[in-house]
């Protein structure tokens, strides 16, 4: 396959992006929202459920989401990278 055609398959458009974005976050949404400081809440209902592994995962898709969702309205501000294992 040419290097052309890795492109057009593998990196998204500005249109696709943000659909792409959008739609992630909606099925985020029942499982955690992220506040302006950039800490992740875990809803109280899936919390119980999730392993750490489970919640280290969701915190960092939910940060990566809401990075993306600022470059995009144009609003980016630095977050703290700090987490500990009771906030998990």
């Amino acid at each position: 396959m040419e290097l052309e055609e890795l492109k057009k398959k593998f990196i998204l458009t500005d249109d696709l992006e943000k659909m792409s974005v959008e739609s992630l976050i909606e099925k985020l949404l029942p499982f955690c929202q992220v506040e302006q400081s950039g800490f992740v809440v875990i809803s109280e209902i899936v919390r119980s459920k999730l392993t750490i592994r489970e919640k280290i995962l969701l915190t960092l898709v939910a940060r990566f989401l809401a990075n993306r969702l600022q470059e995009k309205s144009g609003t980016v501000t630095t977050i703290s990278q700090i987490v500990t294992g009771d906030e998990l």
